[in-house]
């Protein structure tokens, strides 16, 4: 008869996709593991019972470590009903005994699979919202994580590309025959002399440097006439670099509208700098940087030429870019070179700050 039972947990197992087991050893029932429906049924039960027409095996202590709802025939227990756990206190020993079993199990067993169905679904969508949730915020903060590093890495290739054009140019050059570079050499410095007085006011070679310094820079805008000390102009002839000083113009850390901590924004003449770099065209290359400094472009500064007035004041200007982390118009904050946003603090950070919930986030990518 507990092969018949048996077939019967099987049958339901199948039928509602749930773990349905009978066990008849009561160590068995003590040690279930809780997962989908236990069956319980004394196999070794000795005690006969025998009430109306059934006939059993009664062991009352039989699963006595599950607790549940008795069910009792003409006042004998002869079930314990849990939510997912039926215990029978009997072993069936003649049909009518068998048919009471089959129906507490025919009873019991589907309401619990379906309890347990909706336990899992339940369970199933607050995984899938959580794991939606989690999903939503690593990937916009990995997104914008990886849109930055594109731009990042583009930008480098740019200008690793135009390096090597630069390079090319450079190689080029000095692959003249002796003659030919003291010939070039006595060219550029003829050349250079005819930009003094008038732009520059002298040139000296330090190693590896030309070093041009200029006369005064005058900026006309908006009616206002901007007066600049003298700048110098480093060009590295080496390395190709060109780097402009001039601390005694300096206004808020800024020496010129458009040179931001050593950095220069060459806006569209970054090409013609890097071609005549790479060219060594010195006389054209030192009278372009001039002329950058005595321009301003009022749409990309790092600060507004208005700072360099002694007489400005700031004006609220709804239409003018403002930054929330400099308290400073002339730039937003999305274009600030100071500071960055973060997603998951909701708030500003300084470039050189660490963020602990940045660093949390990429923890979490890397531990994934």
């Amino acid at each position: 008869m507990i092969d018949t039972l048996r077939e019967l947990a099987n049958f339901y197992s199948q039928q509602f996709h749930v773990k349905v087991e009978l066990v008849t050893s009561s160590g068995l029932v003590d040690n279930w593991d809780k997962q989908g429906i236990l069956i319980g049924l004394p196999a070794n039960a000795e005690e006969a019972k025998r009430v109306n027409d059934l006939k059993m095996l009664y062991d009352p202590s039989f699963g006595q470590s599950l607790e549940g709802k008795e069910v009792n025939v003409a006042h004998l227990p002869v079930a314990k009903v849990g939510e997912s756990h039926l215990i029978l206190l009997f072993n069936p020993q003649n049909p009518p005994a068998e048919t009471l079993a089959r129906k507490l199990i025919e009873e019991a067993v589907p309401r619990m699979a379906r309890h347990i169905r909706q336990q899992q679904l339940k369970q199933f969508l607050e995984n899938m919202q959580s794991i939606a949730d989690n999903v939503r915020r690593e990937r916009e903060s990995g997104i914008q994580s990886n849109d930055w590093e594109i731009e990042r890495l583009s930008q480098q290739i740019h200008d690793l590309s135009r390096k090597i054009g630069a390079d090319r140019m450079m190689l080029k050059f000095f692959e003249r025959s002796e003659d030919q570079l003291k010939q070039k050499a006595i060219r550029m410095h003829v050349d250079l002399q005819k930009l003094v007085p008038g732009l520059y006011s002298g040139f000296r070679l330090e190693e590896d440097n030309i070093i041009g310094t200029t006369q005064p820079i005058n900026i006309n805008f908006d009616d206002y006439e901007y007066r600049f000390d003298p700048y110098q102009i480093e060009v590295n002839i080496r390395e190709g670099k060109v780097q402009i000083a001039g601390s005694s113009n300096e206004v808020n850390g800024y020496i010129h509208p458009h040179i931001s901590d050593g950095s220069i924004c060459w806006g569209n003449i970054g090409p013609a700098i890097t071609r005549l770099q790479g060219e060594l065209e010195l006389h054209g290359l030192f009278q372009l940087v001039h002329q950058f400094l005595s321009t301003y472009n009022e749409d990309d500064p790092f600060q507004r030429i208005e700072h360099w007035n002694p007489n400005w004041e700031e004006e609220m200007d709804e239409d003018s870019p403002y930054c929330e982390w400099c308290d400073d118009y002339g730039h937003s904050t999305a274009d600030c070179m100071g500071c960055w946003w973060c997603r998951d603090c909701d708030e500003y950070h300084s470039v050189d700050e660490e963020c602990p919930n940045q660093r949390e986030a990429e923890d979490e990518q890397q531990a994934a």
